[in-house]
């Protein structure tokens, strides 16, 4: 199918769904991810293909835009305000899912490399689902977003030494972990002050050479750069983009978001219904009870690690929880690594399939409960305010 009909559709069926859902009061995510899923089901029926390679590339860009915008509005203070408690959730919400999937890999005998790989696809976390939801409900700023988006950084880092280690046990394909943690210390010792100290000047001395309107292309330019040297590094795009926007906004960049803002708009829906167009449902059936499983214990750890975190903190019940379904998503992150395990020979379809229904139940769910907790902890700090 050509892509100039190809992709239009796709944005159409995106914008379509997201904002039908959104005129009855739900969350814009599922009508994206739902009109990815029918999208896919009309080309499985008629028989027609798709360019994988154009809709994940712009699925990736969307993905960046979205933790760009997430950054820009994102205090610095109040994320290391909450250092400790953003600690704790992600620690907490590493551990756990990762002795459940070897509790479960034990119960059904499953070999160690199944067992890691399936494992490791509980622990992700994809934080681009929750993000999404702080944006639609003006949420960025308040303390425990502020403590997901922390923990979510720390989770990814933690989440690609588990994938290193897991890669390095079953295959040598994995490389030393020794060289994978150098190369994330360059990104933190040398491409993060880089960017912190130089990118805002560099950025302001350009514009006054070439204009404003050259500003755009160069933040553009320079936010995909930074994204790519947080992938170089071992870590997710997402990381730098973020860390992209916490620098404009710690910087009063007053052009940025107005610059990016478009992307967004555009490219943001892609993201979602890319994750819905991925699923195979034919595939569900055979793996359906470990499925079931999967998904309930991939909720419970990201929820008792949202407690964990939360509540020894003095921070109250509900915001816990909220925090805790906010890591819930595991989106294409957990995809992703069980599509890791399927290469490699070590996950078969059947597993594959149910590691997928989890990525997907968990990645659909919280759009539906956070914008009830969300404005659950509205109401309390207002009446706590007054």
């Amino acid at each position: 199918m050509n892509w100039l009909f190809e992709l239009p559709l796709f944005m159409l069926a995106a914008i379509i769904g997201g904002q039908f859902c959104k005129r009855i009061h739900i969350s814009p995510l599922i009508g994206e991810i739902s009109a990815g899923i029918l999208m896919a089901l009309v080309f499985a029926l008629v028989g027609a293909h798709h360019d994988e390679h154009l809709l994940h590339v712009f699925a990736e860009l969307g993905v960046i835009f979205i933790l760009f915008v997430i950054g820009m509005e994102t205090n610095i203070k109040e994320i290391i305000n909450v250092g400790k408690p953003a600690l704790a959730v992600a620690l907490a919400g590493v551990v756990l899912p990762f002795l459940s999937g070897l509790g479960v890999g034990m119960y059904y005998g499953w070999t160690m490399p199944i067992t890691l790989f399936v494992s490791a696809s509980l622990v992700a976390t994809s934080i681009t689902v929750s993000a999404r939801a702080f944006i639609d409900l003006d949420f960025v700023q308040h303390r425990s977003s502020q403590i997901v988006l922390g923990a979510a950084i720390i989770d990814d880092i933690l989440g690609l030494l588990v994938l290193t280690f897991v890669i390095s046990t079953v295959s040598a394909e994995g490389g030393a972990l020794s060289t994978k943690l150098i190369k994330i210390g360059l990104f933190f010792v040398l491409i993060m002050p880089f960017v912190w100290f130089f990118v805002p000047k560099i950025l302001n001395r350009l514009s006054k050479i070439f204009g404003l309107e050259t500003r755009g292309v160069l933040t553009v330019a320079t936010l995909l750069l930074i994204a790519y040297s947080a992938h170089w590094t071992g870590l997710a795009p997402i990381v730098g983009a973020f860390f992209m926007g916490m620098v404009l906004s710690f910087n009063r960049d007053e052009h940025a978001e107005h610059f990016v803002n478009p992307f967004y708009l555009v490219l943001a829906p892609i993201f979602f219904f890319s994750i819905g167009f991925m699923v195979d449902l034919s595939s569900f059936v055979d793996g359906l009870a470990i499925a079931l499983i999967l998904t309930t214990l991939g909720i419970l750890g990201k929820l008792i690690g949202g407690l964990i975190g939360g509540m020894p903190f003095g921070i109250p019940f509900k915001e816990s929880l909220l925090i805790g379904v906010a890591m819930v998503p595991r989106g294409e992150v957990g995809l992703i690594i069980a599509g890791i395990g399927k290469a490699m020979g070590v996950v078969d379809d059947t597993l594959f399939a149910a590691v997928a229904f989890m990525c997907l139940a968990t990645t659909f769910l919280p759009p539906f409960i956070l914008p009830k907790l969300i404005n659950a902890v509205k109401n309390e700090n207002v009446r706590s305010a007054t």
